[in-house]
């Protein structure tokens, strides 16, 4: 269906939270720019009444990608910014409720988030930290931290060992985050030196692997600012099968973890 970008809704990214037959979108209204997260309905096809997200702040549109918690139905919203300049502006993270269509107050987070994985269990959401690209080192080290989804209330950042974090997601069966990198932390030293996919205890968040051979690049200088709202990694967990973007972007690649 047709969404109006100035009537209605700029829609950011979206979800499926396919238990509930429902899409969580993060929309910036047309009519004052605000942060709000509007239900659709998958098998109706239709919108919902959008739930404004900037409770607590007078930012207007900086919310920019958003993850839903099957396991609630709830969505988690946040303040993803690539670029080196993300170094001077403050994030902040919410939490939607669409059963009764009710926001928590924003909170603030580390800056620099690249994405966003809640961990399917209604207890925390795991923020990869960049930027993603800066100066003078192209790839800048990779970090995390997590948020508990109740309270809002963000842990200490800990290292994941490479450089630019993107895609995060988390496996809720094995209990697993993945994470993409740009580079190894090597890079600087491997002339053939490629991209990497992370496989991290979602407990304890030690490194479990470090899986070599892909090619993030083609998203992470993409003239797409939002491309870290893209689910850049998908998982099946009953097979520990998972698929990201191919070389150029323009392949889809298999991998185990």
């Amino acid at each position: 269906m047709p969404v109006d970008s100035g009537l209605q809704y700029a829609l950011i990214g979206g979800r499926v939270d396919s238990r509930r037959h429902r899409a969580a979108l993060l929309g910036w209204s047309g009519q004052d720019f605000s942060d709000n997260a509007v239900p659709f309905d998958t098998v109706e096809g239709r919108l919902g009444d959008a739930i404004f997200a900037d409770n607590g702040t007078d930012n207007r549109g900086y919310l920019t990608t958003l993850d839903v918690d099957s396991s609630s139905g709830k969505a988690v919203l946040a303040r993803m910014l690539w670029g080196d300049l993300c170094l001077f502006f403050g994030s902040d993270i919410t939490s939607v409720d669409f059963d009764t269509a009710e926001a928590l107050e924003v909170a603030p987070v580390a800056n620099c988030i690249t994405g966003l994985a809640a961990d399917q269990a209604d207890r925390f959401a795991y923020l990869t930290i960049g930027p993603i690209f800066g100066f003078p080192r192209l790839f800048p080290e990779g970090r995390y931290q997590t948020v508990d989804q109740q309270t809002l209330r963000a842990s200490n950042l800990s290292g994941l060992g490479a450089r630019s974090p993107l895609f995060p997601v988390v496996d809720p069966v094995n209990r697993l985050l993945l994470v993409g990198f740009a580079a190894k932390d090597d890079y600087t030293e491997d002339n053939n030196a490629m991209s990497a996919v992370g496989v991290f205890s979602a407990k304890s968040g030690n490194q479990v692997a470090l899986i070599p051979g892909f090619n993030f690049l083609a998203q992470v200088f993409s003239s797409n600012g939002l491309v870290g709202n893209e689910r850049g990694i998908q998982v099946d967990p009953s097979t520990r099968t998972g698929w990201t973007y191919g070389p150029g972007g323009v392949q889809v690649q298999q991998f185990h973890y």
